[in-house]
């Protein structure tokens, strides 16, 4: 099932003298990937390489880059290890301090996945389920009362507008959606709901 990330994770170790530094970041898009790149850049200024790879739920969107490393040793292998774990909005970072010793591109390749995979299991994750999209019209009067029973649904509130009554966008877990629909129908005409499209939350 896909998972992301809750918070940061990081990881390290030291093999044939070389440091290698593993960094997960969750991230909301392709700008937050690159802004978590230039982050770990600055974190570690004096390293010779920043292997990474992400993956991203809008478009289904991926990318990884060796950053000078022999092609496929770094990169790949990092994107195999988010892509097994199902973990999704992500954004891995290797940074390595070259020690002088040559691993060879089998050793690079465990090098690089064994440190990410360290982080990966210091990474605390959420399961993410299928939401549907509502946006929901009612009158002052009912807010209190509908807003408890969207909270009892496991609703996710994503807006909220008062003007001449109240508007309210809303995720519901899909399995809950038909326990909505029905309650929106006994409650009348004030409650106007209108269903979106699904998503993962």
């Amino acid at each position: 099932m896909p998972r992301a990330l809750i918070r940061e994770a990081r990881a390290e170790q030291i093999i044939d003298k070389s440091r290698f530094i593993a960094r997960l970041t969750p991230v909301a898009d392709q700008a937050g990937a690159e802004a978590g790149l230039r982050e770990t850049r600055l974190l570690w200024p004096d390293a010779r390489h920043y292997v990474y790879a992400w993956r991203l739920r809008a478009g289904e969107r991926e990318k990884c880059s060796d950053d000078g490393e022999p092609r496929g040793t770094g990169g790949r292998p990092l994107l195999n290890l988010l892509q097994r774990a199902e973990l999704w909005d992500a954004l891995a970072v290797v940074t390595r301090y070259f020690g002088g010793v040559l691993l060879g591109t089998g050793g690079l390749t465990r090098a690089y996945a064994g440190t990410a995979q360290l982080a990966l299991a210091r990474a605390e994750t959420v399961l993410l389920r299928p939401h549907i999209l509502y946006t929901l019209d009612l009158p002052y009067a009912a807010y209190e009362k509908t807003k408890r029973f969207l909270t009892a649904l496991d609703a996710i509130i994503e807006k909220e507008e008062f003007t001449a009554g109240v508007t309210v966008a809303f995720a519901l877990p899909a399995e809950k959606a038909d326990a909505w629909e029905k309650q929106a129908a006994d409650w009348g005409g004030w409650a106007k709901s209108a269903r979106g499209e699904e998503i993962m939350k």
